[in-house]
């Protein structure tokens, strides 16, 4: 069975850290309103999705990797954002938005029953494609049936496919 999982922001960051998702085990749903950034995460076997909404309607776990407090909260608590979608349980953001734009993010999912987690990310766009390492802080067990696996939910690969 295929974990379901989501990115949404599929730019000079968040493209290759997407990618780096993708393995036979792991349907991965995206979103961009840029649609040229979609393209290759299609071609390389993503599942292309028209709103952040639609995303978390179809996955477990959500990556968000936006360029501004504005950009997130909006993917995240507005019209077609996370918060709509009924399958998300939970919302790991990786943009760069300040503590108030997170509290606002978390306070808007929680409401709704989505899980909020901050991670912080260790690349640069030219280094991403090859290597990534990312860092959640988790007071709990994520609660999904993933987590409970052996590998974990998703792991990064730093050798090349």
């Amino acid at each position: 069975m295929q974990q379901q999982i989501g990115f949404i922001g599929l730019g000079q960051m968040g493209a290759p850290m997407a990618l780096r998702v993708l393995a036979p085990d792991i349907a991965l749903h995206v979103y961009d309103p840029a649609e040229a950034a979609i393209g290759c995460l299609v071609e390389a076997g993503a599942i292309r999705h028209a709103s952040p909404a639609s995303v978390a309607a179809a996955a477990d776990l959500v990556f968000a990797c936006l360029p501004s407090p504005a950009v997130s909260e909006a993917a995240a608590l507005g019209p077609q954002g996370i918060g709509e979608g009924g399958r998300v349980r939970v919302y790991v953001e990786m943009s760069t938005i300040g503590r108030a734009a997170i509290e606002r993010i978390a306070a808007g999912l929680a409401a709704r029953g989505i899980s909020r987690r901050r991670a912080q990310s260790r690349c640069s766009a030219a280094r991403s494609v090859n290597r990534f390492t990312t860092m959640a802080r988790a007071p709990a067990p994520l609660p999904l049936p993933m987590a409970s696996r052996s590998r974990p939910a998703v792991a990064m690969r730093s050798a090349g496919r």
